[in-house]
Formats: structure tokens, sequence, C-alpha cells
């Protein structure tokens, strides 16, 4: 890049020069400068043949910038007389003690526009330095998007170009204001009005329009993000933002209900130091929705100190973070309600692209049955982000509630009830071997992945969720050790007023009887989830169809022992409407059976009969959406 650079440059023309102070980072690394130049440099836009480029001699190697090379400039203190370029290299140049003047000038000479000393002309309105000029820009770009001329926000390409309140901002003055003048009729100018008055505006707004207001002058961008409620890393910012700027928008943002860090991997574990320094000594925040998603570069030590610093904590998201264990969950969370840890099975958090920068204010199947199923599970588990929890997570848990609440977890007379947990997620933790004493408030359980097992020769006796009365999603897929004894012991442990509505049992050892005993032991049953279990057959599938009445959602996705036709399951169906056996079934899924490929066409005439308002998807669900938000939004 340097050495493309350097031939463009061999005879340029200098736009604009800067005397201020210049520092480089390569690397993470300060670049030295010169041994012979002082501190303070001359900055250059220089203008070749193939572009405008930006230099700054006088270092150990050449800096120059061109805008093709630039991912992002940061403005947002040129006021104050810094200004900063962030390449696509990694090299970050800043430019400090500068005046504003000549900032907005080396802005205007990279984006194309001539310098001051270049025109000759009258110089057109909106590149000023009075506030009049921004004005008059401001109303010719509203009249002109109003024309026949290009559509608002394009240029005459039809690529994306600056708002006019962004053009008018880079014109600024560091100088006094200008008299004001005149505006339109039945239009208001937000930049006259008095900061008391900007404040009461801002309070009676919707928070989704902060961002929008934000763009019309800095007092504005100031409130609005000071009350913006959420911070969440836009994807194409996630490899790219240092986590210094995440720390000082978290300290700006004195509102800040809910951040989300998802797949920010540069968050490590000093820079989450920093972090919940911020965090902590904010005393107005009252962060309630965390989410460290993907952050694999955290450990033990840093997501505990991170919580500690949350003590408002409600929703946390620790998914595919490798190597955690118990220990990151040892502080207090006395309001915790929602908790995603471990790992969904695949690689959820993807890389970043390039789609824009800035902050946003918004399955493993595995084989069933014998020692093959043993050997696909454990294959399947190296492939997953590895997760030291252990059934003692639990015990950590309701410990920490109870004692942040003044009352020790062990008191016989300790109400449970009280106990806010309502969704507990531990996805392939091979360490969780047995079911502790759960939360009575409990109302979401996946354990898909876990190694839990009954004891032995004791399955009728096994009543691992007998506390559990409001429980309404179940997930016990992946727990191969579970034979079907097992598995119907744990779903008979519930009390009798429990309305369990989601269930998933794929990859465990179902067999007959625990398909002809499932709608008497669940029958409010309206998702469910029972993929590669050789034990279901046609009879079983049709039986489950006529007694779950509730039933919205059915994944048997690689079931070999189904057969085609699917109309074999009720002959009658192809004479009689009434004779629909799921009329309420919304999706079915048939994926790697002997139901779709092929005999896809005939499987949903088929269907149609059976369930009137079903499709057949050649494809399995996750009944939870991987958990894109939380609590989980239900297929």
């Amino acid at each position: 890049m340097a050495g493309l650079a350097n031939r463009a440059l061999q005879q340029p023309e200098e736009l604009v020069r800067c005397n201020c102070a210049v520092s480089v980072e390569v690397g993470g690394k300060a670049l030295r400068p010169e041994k012979s130049k002082a501190k303070t440099r001359t900055v250059h836009v220089l203008k070749a043949r193939t572009g405008i480029f930006l230099r700054a001699p006088g270092f150990t190697r050449d800096v120059t910038i061109s805008m093709s090379d630039l991912r992002t400039l940061v403005d947002s203190k040129i006021e104050q007389g810094r200004l900063g370029f962030v390449a696509k290299d990694g090299m970050q140049l800043v430019l400090s003690e500068a005046q504003p003047t000549q900032l907005h000038a080396i802005i205007r000479a990279l984006n194309g526009e001539a310098s001051p000393a270049q025109r000759t002309e009258p110089k057109p309105a909106g590149v000023g330095e009075g506030s009049q000029d921004r004005r008059e820009a401001i109303l010719r770009a509203l009249k002109e998007g109003e024309g026949a001329g290009p559509k608002a926000g394009k240029d005459t390409h039809g690529r994306p170009a600056a708002t006019p309140v962004k053009l008018a901002r880079t014109g600024e003055s560091s100088g006094p204001k200008a008299q004001a003048s005149s505006v339109e009729p039945g239009k208001i100018n937000l930049g006259e009005m008095p900061h008391m008055v900007l404040q009461e505006l801002v309070a009676f707004l919707a928070t989704d329009l902060f961002g929008l207001l934000g763009e019309t002058c800095r007092a504005l961008e100031e409130m609005t993000v000071a009350k913006g409620p959420t911070l969440r890393l836009a994807r194409a910012y996630r490899n790219s933002a240092p986590p210094s700027l995440v720390v000082r928008r978290v300290q700006r943002q004195t509102n800040l209900r809910v951040l989300d860090l998802s797949g920010f991997e540069a968050l490590t574990a000093g820079a989450s130091k920093e972090l919940a320094e911020a965090l902590a000594t904010n005393a107005d925040l009252r962060l309630h929705t965390l989410s460290l998603r993907g952050c694999k570069a955290l450990s033990d030590a840093s997501v505990r100190r991170l919580l500690s610093s949350c003590p408002s904590l409600e929703i946390l998201d620790l998914l595919e973070i490798p190597r955690l264990s118990n220990k990151a969950l040892q502080a207090p969370l006395p309001r915790l309600r929602v908790l995603a840890a471990g790992s969904l099975g695949r690689a959820v958090t993807e890389k970043s692209q390039s789609e824009g920068a800035g902050f946003r204010t918004g399955r493993l199947d595995v084989g069933g049955g014998g020692s093959l199923a043993a050997a696909v599970h454990q294959s399947s588990h190296k492939a997953c982000v590895s997760s030291l929890f252990t059934s003692f997570v639990f015990r950590e848990l309701l410990s920490s509630t109870d004692t942040a609440n003044g009352k020790s977890s062990e008191a016989p007379g300790a109400s449970k009830a009280s106990r806010p947990l309502t969704h507990l997620m531990f996805g392939h933790c091979t360490s969780i071997e047995v079911l502790p004493h759960l939360p009575a408030s409990l109302l979401h359980l996946d354990l898909r992945g876990a190694s839990l097992q009954a004891p032995a020769n004791a399955e009728q006796h096994w009543r691992p969720l007998s506390n559990c009365p409001q429980l309404e999603a179940l997930n016990l897929a992946g727990n191969v050790l579970l034979g079907s004894g097992a598995v119907l012991a744990c779903i008979s442990s519930l009390p009798s007023r429990t309305q369990l509505r989601a269930l998933d049992i794929s990859d465990t050892r179902p067999d007959a009887v625990l398909f002809s005993s499932l709608p008497t032991q669940a029958s409010a049953l309206t998702h469910f989830r029972a993929c590669n279990s050789m034990a279901l057959r046609n009879a079983e599938l049709a039986e489950l169809l006529r007694r779950l009445a509730a039933l919205e959602v059915l994944d048997v996705g690689g079931c070999g022992s189904l057969e085609f036709p699917l109309s074999d399951l009720v002959p009658a169906a192809a004479t009689s409407a009434a004779a629909a056996l799921a009329p309420k079934l919304r999706h079915l899924g048939l994926a790697r059976t002997a139901l779709v490929g092929a005999h896809i066409d005939y499987t949903r005439r088929a269907l149609a009969r059976i369930a009137p308002l079903a499709k057949a998807f050649p494809i399995s669900f996750d009944l939870f959406h991987a958990y894109d938000e939380l609590p989980p939004a239900w297929l």
C-alpha cells in the first residue's frame, strides 16, 4: 500500500498544510518519530493523478493514507483540535493541538472539495464559516431533494451521500457565531434553541428517534447519547472498534439499560477491567441486560468482574465463550431472571462483513440409539465451544441470589418462590450429569447436549422436576445417556398442575412406550421435537397427532422408521374434512426421512388433509430461534 502511494505522489500538488501534533500507531504500537524532528509536525493533504492523500512526514516509515485506504474517520473532537483516522490495515493516525478550521479544511480536501486557498470564485453557501452559510446549505439541499433532481440521500451516480445536516456540521467554525438569520416560515432551527429547551424536547421524544435527532447538532448528539438506553455493537464494527471506544461510550450513556457486545472478540481480559470500572463508577447506571456472546477472549475472572459491576442485571448471555466454569458466576446477582451459557452446538457468531460501521441502538443433531449415538455425541461436542460448567452451577446461582437478598439458601424456612430465576440455558455442558434442586420460579430449562443420567435402578423414584410447577419449556436433546424410562420419569415428576408446552427429546433413547405415554403426561404440548428416533413409526406419529390436540410445531427429522406415504396415517382423512388429525398444527419438520426428497409434493398434499393449517419442511427446527433474543421467542 505504501509503495503504491509513493509512486502516486511523485509530483503531488499540495492542497492543505496543517501544523499540529501527530501520533501514529501501527499494530498497536506507537510509531517513533525521526530524531531530528520536533514534536510539532506538518501534515499535508496532497493531490496526485491517482487521488488525494494525507501524508504525515517525520516518522521512521512513510505514513500515507488515501481515501480508498480509510476505514474510519473520528471527528467527534474536532472542535477541541483533535481528528483521528483509522486505515484498513489497522494504522491509526491522530492529529491534536490543531486549529478546528484547519481540520475542517483537511476533511473538505479529502472529500474532493476545493480548499479556501484555491478558490477564486465566490464561495458557495454551505462551506463558509458562519451559521448563515450552513442554514442556506441546508435549505438549498432540502429544496433540491423535493425537486426533480437526484433522490435524497444519493448523489448523481446513485451512491450514498452525506445528509445536509452532516454537510453543515463539517463546515462549523470555531470563531464567534454569526448573526442569526431568518428561517423559512413554519420551520424551526434547533441549533438556535436554548439548552434548557432542547433538554425538554429530548425528554418527550421516543428513544428510537434519538439516532436521527443526534445528527442535527453537537448539543443534541450529547443529549441523545446520554439518554440512550441501548448500546449494541454493529456487526461491521466488531473487529475494528477498540475497547477504549466502547468504554467511553458506556461512560457517556448514563441511562444505559441494554449492553450488547455479541461477537466483540477484541474485549480481552485486560480491556474488561476498564469496562467493569466504567460500569461500576456510573452511579446512575441500572444495566439490566448484558450480552457477551462470542467474546471468546474472556475468562472466569473477567466475566465475574463485569458481573460484579452490574448488581441490577436481569438478563445475561454468556453463550459461545469457551472455558468458562462455575467461577464465572460467583457474583451477587439478586435480580437475575434469564441466563444463557455454554454453546448452541454450532458457530453462531459470524465474522463481521463490510456492511457499515458504528453503534446501533437494534444445533447440532446427534444420532440416537446404541453405541453409535455415544460416538456421534462425543464427536459433536468436540466441535462445540467447550464449557466447564458442572451441576454445582445451579447451587452457585441460587446461593448468590439468596445471599444477595439477605437470607441463606440453606435456611429451612427459606421461600423458594422468591427466587427470580425463570430461564436457564446451559447448552452442551457435558460436565452437568445430575439435576439438582431447581427453583420453583423456573419457566424454561434447556440442558441440550449435557450428560444427564438417572440414578441406577431408581428411575421410577427419580423426581428431578418435582419443584417446578411453572415449567413451560424443557429441552433434553442430546442427552444420550437418558433412556426412555428416565425421560418419562423426568416428565412425570412435574407437578400435576404444570402446563408443559415445549419439549425436545431429540437424540435421546425413546421407545414406543414413551410416545404412547407422552400425551397423558404432557397433554398441553404445543412444540415437540423427537429427531433421530428409530422408535417413532407411522402408527406412533398418528397417535401423537391425534392425542396432542394443542400441537402446533412438530419436528421428526431423522426418524428413519417413518414410511411413505403420509396419507396412510389416517385413510379416512381423504374423504372427510372432519377427520383432520391435527387441526392446530402449523409446522412439520421432516428432514432426512422417507417423506421428503422426491416425495415432498405428495407429502404436502397428504398433510393438507391431515392438518389443514400445517406446512411440511425438509429441515429441522430450532424451537427457540437459536436464542437470538432473551427471553427466547418460540417458533
